[in-house]
């Protein structure tokens, strides 16, 4: 038995050593396939082959020399006893590592088993896991669907809220509209009492018409007392006449408004003798529209010589009875010739005719802010003079506008007209919001060079040359 694994294990080296030598050495192209076949087949035989080989390669009449050789050479190292020899010590090496191979194969298999308990156990695991995973998954899906549900419904109360609040907004807006227009109405209101007090007042105060008054029948009596009066007072009893009689003519002399200036005088005292004697020299406006201060300031003379230049008709084409009193314009509207007191003319005739004392100054205009309060019992530019801060005098003139640009004037008793004709068009203030002064004037330089009031010149001539204004930006 030994002799036949020798033999086996012979044969195997050989083949193994002669396929190393194949591999090592290059095989002709020009040898014939069937030798090629031949001596691969004796490589892969054992010695039991042999004259199988021989009888085949006696039946081979093609072999070259060259194969036959190396055959030659195979033959002999079989038969020799080299290659046998090291088989023994090779055989006895592998039977003692084959125990050791069959622990390892041992070990390996339980290792095998080992893993394979794991790798069922990791099965398990991933198994419970993938079923967790799956009732997470199908919680979370539940979740989402509340979640979804929960989102609908509030996008629904969403909805009826937002539907709430548009109609609370909208009965918000009703109500702050109807208030902005009850607080337009106090406005309103509390305006037209205050004018309407402020005309009361001045119908109180004032007299409502002019008479051309003939001398009282009480002073006959007390002529011999005027006389001793003048006598003290160191006036000419002519000069006093003459005054007298040019006041009683003009009609610039308000008994009523001249009593309300001087309630120190007693009931029975002829007023206009009064004036004539202190009134004069004492400063005190013998008519709500002469102003004694402006009358002064404008004539540069004393209050006294101002004030008796004027009722002369002295100085009444130079100087205005009020700071809105245009002399030239009314002189102008009214066609009054040169030598008539104007302010005296507007007292008798001109108010009664409608006709403004001021080119800013809309009668018209005026009146339609008082609707619920005819101004039959005052004359509306005497109710301006007296109470600038209430109504507006034109159109293109806010009193209001004005008054938030200064609010100064109002405590100071300045009317804002008078301030504007005075000081604010070159102040560059606009009087309304709908004229820009300054744009007027950066728009027609003829204006500009003139240094002319804005307004002023839109009234009297650009409105009818076709100039343009622009609002204030």
């Amino acid at each position: 038995m030994q002799g036949a694994d020798f033999s086996n294990v012979g044969g195997v080296t050989g083949v193994l050593q002669a396929r190393s030598r194949e591999a090592s050495e290059p095989i002709p192209a020009e040898k014939n396939d069937e030798p090629q076949r031949l001596k691969l087949s004796r490589l892969s035989v054992s010695d039991h082959d042999v004259p199988e080989i021989r009888g085949h390669r006696t039946n081979s009449q093609n072999t070259p020399p060259d194969m036959e050789r190396e055959r030659q050479t195979q033959r002999e190292k079989f038969q020799s006893g080299d290659e046998k020899a090291q088989l023994p010590a090779e055989l006895h090496t592998a039977e003692q590592a084959l125990p050791q191979l069959s622990k390892d194969h041992v070990v390996k298999q339980r290792e095998t088993s080992k893993l394979a308990s794991r790798l069922h156990e990791t099965q398990k695991q991933l198994e419970s896991v993938f079923a967790t995973l799956a009732q997470e998954r199908r919680r979370r899906e539940q979740q989402a669907n509340r979640s979804q549900a929960q989102t609908a419904q509030l996008r629904a109360r969403l909805a009826e809220r937002d539907r709430d609040l548009s109609q609370a907004l909208a009965s918000a807006n009703r109500a702050a509209q109807e208030l902005a227009v009850a607080h337009r109405k106090l406005q309103l209101a509390d305006r037209t009492l205050r004018v309407t007090t402020q005309l009361d007042e001045i119908a109180e105060c004032t007299s409502r018409g002019i008479s051309d008054r003939t001398v009282p029948r009480t002073r006959a009596g007390s002529a011999l007392r005027g006389i001793r009066r003048l006598a003290k007072a160191g006036t000419s009893f002519l000069a006093f006449e003459r005054l007298r009689r040019a006041i009683q003519t003009s009609g610039l002399f308000d008994e009523a408004w001249y009593r309300y200036q001087r309630p120190d005088i007693s009931a029975g005292e002829d007023l206009l003798d009064h004036f004539i004697l202190y009134g004069i020299r004492e400063g005190t406006s013998p008519n709500p529209l002469l102003d004694v201060d402006w009358v002064t300031k404008s004539s540069g003379e004393t209050p006294e010589a101002a004030l008796r230049n004027y009722l002369l008709g002295r100085r009444d084409d130079e100087v205005g009875p009020t700071p809105l009193f245009d002399v030239r314009y009314y002189r102008a509207v009214a066609g009054l010739s040169a030598g008539r007191n104007a302010l005296s003319h507007y007292l008798r005739h001109g108010r009664r005719a409608g006709l403004s004392p001021h080119p800013l100054f809309d009668r018209g205009f005026y009146c339609s802010q008082f609707p619920k309060c005819r101004l039959g019992t005052v004359d509306p530019f005497l109710h301006y003079a007296l109470c600038p801060f209430e109504l507006d005098p034109h159109p293109l003139f806010s009193t209001q506008y004005y008054l938030e640009q200064h609010p100064e004037l109002r405590p100071l008793g300045v009317s804002p007209l008078f301030h504007y004709l005075e000081y604010g068009f070159q102040e560059k203030t606009s009087p309304h919001p709908s004229f820009s002064g300054p744009a007027y004037l950066a728009r027609y330089s003829d204006v500009a060079a003139a240094s002319l009031n804005p307004l002023l010149h839109y009234v009297s001539f650009g409105k009818a040359e076709g100039r343009q204004i622009d609002p204030v930006a």
